[in-house]
């Protein structure tokens, strides 16, 4: 799996590959991901959540998972907000 340009680690069943050549650098990706249940969908109707449709938040977090997959940083933090 590797290809001999950089380090390759496993979360759960994603392979990622950092970037950097240098084994003494690391890389580090920090993303705030908006929670579902604070997420509005329609201004007009605040009560309106981006967790009520499991569609919406499916699609959303794949998104930002493949994003995160494609920085291929040594480090990443997530924070819920």
């Amino acid at each position: 799996m590797n290809n001999g340009k950089g380090r390759v680690s496993r979360i759960g069943s994603y392979a990622i590959t950092s970037s950097i050549k240098d084994p003494t650098c690391i890389s580090c990706t920090t993303f705030n991901i908006l929670a579902p249940i604070y997420k509005r969908l329609n201004h007009e109707d605040p009560s309106c959540r981006e967790s009520d449709v499991k569609g919406y938040w499916l699609e959303r977090n794949q998104r930002i998972l493949n994003w995160l997959l494609c920085e291929r940083s040594s480090i990443i933090c997530l924070q819920v907000f």
